[in-house]
């Protein structure tokens, strides 16, 4: 959260759902499309 608050051109996420549960990551996965959608380059790692 505290990366969005400066209203940042790009944003780097490791491993961003790392310890939440399904219903975290659904409202996770939700805010980053959301960012992404509003112009926000998003560089993130994931094993799956």
């Amino acid at each position: 959260a505290l990366a969005f608050i400066a209203n940042p051109s790009l944003v780097l996420l490791d491993e961003p759902t790392t310890g939440l549960d399904a219903a975290a990551k659904r409202k996770l996965w939700d805010v980053i499309r959301a960012a992404r959608d509003a112009g926000l380059t998003i560089i993130l790692t994931s094993h799956r």
